[in-house]
């Protein structure tokens, strides 16, 4: 791949489903750009491993949201007070998760699955939503690593 980008045959390098030991090996051969995995209320899993080895390297992270059917109704209920809170905050649940993602640092860049118009005019507010401290422990409080059920990748 290092090649191809030496070739101009591509622009930059990214990497997807990766542990930190494996970012580090590759990032040695050639800069690499951008990881994809899952970070998100349901999938913290990543956040202790990933993103200090991705800000350490300069390299961003994207997310890819986790939502199986298999486990999508026990999950709905796990996560029923994060649904409860964005009520209360006058805000959409879905602009509740992206306004935390972005609270997450300047290199953590959430990807919405938008399919609908609907949805951009839904998200687009989320870049000003601010979370004070206090909400931020409680998101913290309600959305704890490992509550979500199901594998951690797609």
């Amino acid at each position: 791949m290092a090649e191809a980008v030496q070739r101009d045959n591509m622009k930059y390098l990214g990497l997807g489903n990766v542990s930190a030991a494996e970012i580090r090996r590759a990032h040695a051969v050639h800069p690499i750009t951008a990881v994809r995995y899952e970070y998100s209320l349901w999938g913290r899993e990543a956040e202790q491993e990933l993103p200090p080895t991705l800000r350490e390297l300069g390299i961003a992270l994207e997310n890819i949201p986790r939502f199986s059917s298999a486990n999508l109704a026990s999950n709905l209920d796990r996560f029923a007070p994060l649904i409860e809170l964005a009520d209360e905050l006058g805000i959409t649940p879905a602009q509740r998760a992206l306004a935390w993602l972005l609270h997450q640092g300047n290199d953590i860049f959430p990807l919405p699955g938008t399919r609908k118009l609907a949805r951009i005019d839904e998200n687009a507010p989320s870049l000003d939503i601010s979370l004070d401290q206090s909400t931020l422990d409680r998101i913290f409080e309600l959305a704890q690593p490992g509550l979500a059920t199901g594998a951690t990748l797609l």
